[in-house]
């Protein structure tokens, strides 16, 4: 598990930790050494592209492009419009919660979100796609 903030969820590491998660800091990551990345490292509200430590976490993993499951969107991926800026960390599979983020399916969300699976919540959405599920609406 690599840390992509300063500031952590303690009771989040703590939990990740004791069920076998290893933190490893990021100069100690060799991309090539990893076959599955979660991509959770931002999340829908974040805007404006990748900055800090996120933006040294993906160009730390991209050379290698590991299999990537992103949680919601790719990092970097704007939720609205699917802008990607100029650094996204694409992903193999990603898994969207409550209802499709627009920006799966709009700009160049699709070609960087890979498959996309959606859990239902159980929320009660105005679902834009009607029921119509994620693979008929690409």
């Amino acid at each position: 598990m690599l840390r992509t903030a300063d500031r952590v969820h303690d009771e989040a590491l703590a939990a990740a930790t004791d069920a076998g998660a290893t933190l490893i800091e990021l100069g100690d990551v060799d991309a090539a050494a990893y076959d599955l990345v979660v991509d959770g490292i931002l999340g829908i509200g974040a805007r404006g592209g990748l900055r800090g430590r996120a933006r040294e976490v993906v160009s730390t993993l991209m050379p290698a492009t590991p299999r990537v499951i992103a949680v919601d969107l790719p990092s970097g991926l704007d939720p609205d419009l699917g802008d990607a800026g100029d650094i996204v960390l694409p992903a193999t599979t990603t898994v969207t919660f409550g209802a499709v983020k627009a920006g799966l399916t709009r700009g160049e969300g699709p070609a960087l979100s890979g498959r996309v699976v959606l859990v239902r919540l159980g929320l009660e959405l105005a679902d834009a796609v009607g029921e119509a599920s994620v693979d008929e609406i690409r």
